[in-house]
């Protein structure tokens, strides 16, 4: 399908994919955008090559790759091992996939790591510090505050006395001082 599915939708053909693909569009209004994907231009559901020299040169590309191959291993013509002598630096360029995978690695799995460290100590640190916090606070004031449970009347009433000590002091310095 790789190899022939780009002429299914040729002119030789009478647009058949076009056709089967597009077939309804008049009923949901699809056509009028003036955009089909890379390449054509939609116009009222018909597509239209914008590049039928590229879409030729890409053929004759395939072709010329199918040759080759052909040359090299079916009837060999051409011996890979002198082929790749003879072309150096692109069968090793091509040997290496490209570079692909060390730019992938340098990209995604090495940034994909560095965030992941920092979000780590983010966590780590940040997050889990704020909840640490939170909870030390919560048992310090439960610690202190265990002791002004006692049972006895008088204690509750220094307490109480102390409390009220406080809120006038922060009412009379708010409001300026007494004087």
């Amino acid at each position: 399908l790789a190899t022939i599915g780009g002429f299914f939708n040729t002119p030789l053909n009478g647009y058949g994919l076009e056709k089967y693909l597009f077939h309804d569009a008049a009923l949901y209004d699809v056509g009028h955008a003036g955009w089909a994907g890379p390449g054509f231009a939609l116009v009222i559901g018909r597509t239209y090559p914008e590049n039928a020299g590229l879409m030729a040169l890409s053929v004759i590309v395939a072709l010329g790759g199918i040759a080759l191959a052909a040359a090299m291993y079916w009837r060999p013509v051409i011996r890979p091992a002198r082929l790749a002598e003879a072309l150096s630096l692109p069968y090793w360029i091509s040997y290496r996939k490209f570079y692909l995978d060390e730019a992938y690695y340098g990209l995604v799995v090495v940034t994909g790591k560095g965030i992941a460290k920092l979000l780590d100590f983010v966590d780590r640190y940040v997050i889990d510090g704020i909840v640490r916090l939170v909870s030390w606070v919560v048992y310090t004031a439960g610690v202190g505050l265990k002791y002004t449970q006692t049972g006895q009347v008088q204690t509750y009433g220094v307490i109480a006395m102390l409390g009220l000590f406080v809120i006038l002091a922060v009412a009379m310095i708010s409001a300026g001082g007494v004087f």
